[in-house]
């Protein structure tokens, strides 16, 4: 694996390298075993997806003498001074609760895939710069809403006080929210474009069809508003985001992609059962703890539905579990 082979040639030598697995059946773990016995595995033995999987990850991280956690996509590769160059800003930075590295395709790396998350009013997220050029590789840390799960660098402490990642999300947009939850807490969060990360994007989910990812995405942002926003933004935020959903479903039905369309209904639905549940906890919530919305100036109130670009092979079917994540905690 390659991203394991580049941890390997870190110049950052005190960290513990944790992969934890999903019950893949591709045979990663036999590989790991043989050619990296110094890497630390947990085998789930079901695929407890991207939130759960990474949490199992972050726990046992938590048990150790950590002050800094990595979390780290296994489709990825770092250079060897990345980890060193995080740890430098992480504590020149103490009001930072967490940052990114740039990350750049695989195959082109002078293109972005992500500088950080954009969310919009609907709750929708989409990477920052996507498929922009590099341009002034010298630019200073740059504040974002948000930072991708793909490489996210998070500090001990702040684990601690805001809590791990929400499992109900599943995958996609738990990054979202435990960014805005992060920044609730009255964090700032970075995007170190200095520092550069390779990312073969969507290398496990591209086979298992893009429907999957279509409702994740739309179903998880109605969580992400719900466990979120303001109590009226979010009857706001329902309200715009309902035409662009119609429209987006009867326009995919209308190009023949009849699952991603029934994804959309489905997730829609899911999105008002979550809106009769999580109300009533909300305002029971008000009545006992004032929340600041620190975050709420970095919604982009004028965007709905951000661009999600879906890359995948016509006729994907969905793949066995692979690898969750590499998980490196910091002594």
């Amino acid at each position: 694996m390659n991203c394991l082979r580049t941890l390997e040639k870190s110049t950052y030598h005190r960290t513990n390298i944790l992969v934890v697995d999903n019950a893949s059946t591709d045979g990663s773990i036999e590989m790991i075993r043989r050619e990296f016995p110094g890497v630390e595995l947990i085998c789930n033995n079901q695929n407890f997806y991207f939130s759960k999987g990474n949490n199992i990850g972050i726990a046992r991280a938590l048990e150790q003498s950590t002050d800094y956690l990595f979390i780290l996509n296994n489709d990825t590769t770092i250079a060897p001074d990345c980890i060193s160059k995080l740890v430098d800003f992480m504590e020149s930075h103490p009001s930072a609760g967490g940052c990114q590295p740039l990350l750049c395709f695989m195959d082109k790396p002078s293109i972005i895939a992500s500088a950080g998350c954009r969310v919009a009013i609907s709750g929708k997220a989409c990477d920052k710069d996507l498929r922009s050029p590099l341009s002034d590789e010298s630019k200073g840390p740059v504040q974002v809403t948000g930072i991708t799960g793909g490489a996210m660098f998070l500090r001990r402490s702040v684990i601690e006080k805001v809590g791990m990642f929400c499992e109900k999300f599943q995958m996609y947009f738990e990054d979202v929210d435990l960014s805005l939850r992060i920044r609730e807490h009255g964090y700032s969060l970075y995007c170190i474009p200095s520092v550069k990360v390779l990312h073969k994007t969507l290398a496990t989910t591209n086979k298992s069809g893009a429907y999957k990812k279509v409702f994740f995405c739309e179903r998880n942002s109605y969580l992400v508003v719900l466990r979120n926003f303001p109590l009226l933004q979010i009857i706001r935020s329902y309200f715009l985001h309902i035409p662009f959903m119609i429209l987006s479903s009867v326009y995919n039905f209308l190009k023949g992609n009849f699952r991603n369309s029934l994804a959309i209904v489905i997730a829609f639905v899911s999105g008002l059962f979550s809106f009769i549940v999580y109300i009533p906890v909300r305002l029971l919530g008000s009545l006992h703890q004032k929340r600041s919305y620190a975050f709420w100036p970095f919604i982009e109130k004028w965007v709905i539905y951000p661009p999600m670009p879906i890359n995948h092979p016509k006729g994907g079917k969905p793949n066995s579990p692979k690898i969750t994540n590499i998980l490196l905690y910091l002594l």
